[in-house]
């Protein structure tokens, strides 16, 4: 049957606008700087949602007649079977904006309503950012220096986020990166390129898993392995072995906290003294959104806020706000918050805050906020520590032994960042409450 001329060109048209759509809505996903994007069918309508700073925002609505289509649309992109969508798939392609090239990893799922479509982007095989500019500092910054320096032992990296994991590792790879060090990675999915390291994906379709794959680096002659993912108990039980017979393994876990790790290592089954005895350094990061510069509110803490930080910092192990101005005036030294003249804290008193401009400016697209930092925390494996972990402690009883030797929480860290006009005092509260 021959298809009418003037039906042929509907189609070509319907097409077109489907295509000019999905492009348009990307583009605008690239201009305000979101990290995912959301196409939620509903009952009625597909509800468009980005991830910007941390944050889901819905941006705009779309008729659900059109949701076959651009599924289909975008299926085809990610080289997607169309024809199935009674499954789960995954599958990336990358998109031209600007003439910059954006990565863009697409997941889709089922539901009552339809498929559903994630859609993560990051700039295309982009160079990783350093451990400075991912808000390591300071004493954190020096241990972690100091234990990767040595040839041989495990250090994890830990976020509830795949992508802050990921990229702590990633920063360890470049200080770390010369050319006397065979390095070798094996990331799912490689989202960074680093130049003179040699870096493999996953890939379970040819049976290239975590374990298998390691197992394959392992016989590549490494001095440095990184591994993105340590959740697979074989792969922890390889990755603990190599690390004691003179390589050195960084690998990522998505836990809460460092502590947290450490407990979650000795949860997947390896001896309490091969973890005490391998573990050289845990890093935890999360992030939470950074204040726009240009419009920011300075501002005097009341006596609610005051009470509020002082039980902070007791739940952080700092008993007093002598013990914080010290940390503050360490923040200076360290150039965090390099803009600003002047300390928030005196021996005795928080002075004060930073907090969001309500009404925003053109410069932050009037949110507020502009892009995200860092709260980062850094627990060193002391000979205190090792004792401890060959107890298979609980999390607290390791928090509680990390804290006696010097740790500065992620709660703590994002408070320094406050004082420095980096962020707020809302978003330390949102991170302590486990938003972030």
């Amino acid at each position: 049957m021959q298809i009418k001329k003037s039906h042929k060109t509907a189609l070509n048209a319907q097409s077109a606008a489907i295509d000019n759509t999905i492009n348009a809505m990307l583009e605008k996903a690239v201009s305000r700087h979101a990290t995912d994007v959301h196409l939620e069918p509903r009952e009625r309508n597909i509800v468009v949602r980005f991830r910007i700073d941390g944050l889901l925002q819905e941006v705009a609505k779309l008729p659900l007649s059109a949701l076959e289509a651009l599924t289909e649309n975008i299926k085809a992109r990610a080289q997607l079977k169309i024809d199935d969508s009674r499954a789960p798939q995954t599958g990336d392609f990358v998109f031209v904006s600007n003439d910059a090239d954006i990565n863009l990893q697409v997941s889709t799922m089922p539901t009552v309503a339809g498929e559903k479509i994630a859609i993560h982007m990051s700039p295309h095989l982009s160079q990783p950012a350093n451990l400075e500019a991912l808000g390591y500092w300071g004493d954190m910054l020096r241990m972690i220096e100091y234990s990767v320096a040595e040839p041989h032992g495990l250090v994890i990296a830990t976020s509830p986020q795949r992508i802050g994991t990921s990229m702590s590792l990633l920063g360890i790879v470049q200080l770390l990166n010369t050319p006397a060090l065979n390095i070798v990675t094996l990331e799912d999915p490689i989202e960074h390129r680093v130049a003179g390291v040699t870096q493999s994906q996953v890939d379970v379709n040819s049976g290239i898993n975590f374990s298998s794959g390691l197992q394959s680096l392992l016989k590549q002659d490494p001095n440095v392995v990184m591994i993105s993912d340590l959740h697979e108990s074989e792969a922890l039980r390889i990755a603990v072995d190599a690390s004691m017979r003179g390589r050195l393994i960084l690998g990522g876990l998505h836990v809460n906290s460092a502590s947290h790790a450490i407990a979650h290592l000795l949860h997947m089954g390896s001896e309490p003294y091969l973890i005490a005895s391998s573990l050289k350094l845990v890093l935890a990061q999360r992030f939470i959104r950074r204040l726009c510069h240009e419009c920011r509110e300075e501002y005097k803490p009341d006596q609610s806020e005051l009470k509020e930080i002082k039980q902070l910092l007791k739940l952080s192990g700092v008993a007093t706000i002598k013990q914080l101005h010290d940390l503050e005036q360490q923040a200076v030294k360290a150039a965090i918050g390099d803009d600003l003249d002047s300390l928030s804290t005196t021996a005795a008193n928080v002075s004060r805050l930073w907090r969001a401009n309500p009404n925003g400016c053109p410069h932050c697209k009037f949110s507020g906020f502009q892009g995200r930092l860092g709260a980062c925390e850094v627990i060193e494996n002391s000979e205190n520590l090792k004792k401890v972990i060959a107890g298979k402690p609980i999390v607290s009883k390791i928090q509680t032994a990390a804290l006696a030797d010097g740790l500065i929480p992620l709660q703590l860290d994002g408070f320094i960042k406050a004082l420095r006009g980096q962020t707020s005092f809302d978003e330390v509260l949102l991170l302590l409450n486990g938003v972030w």
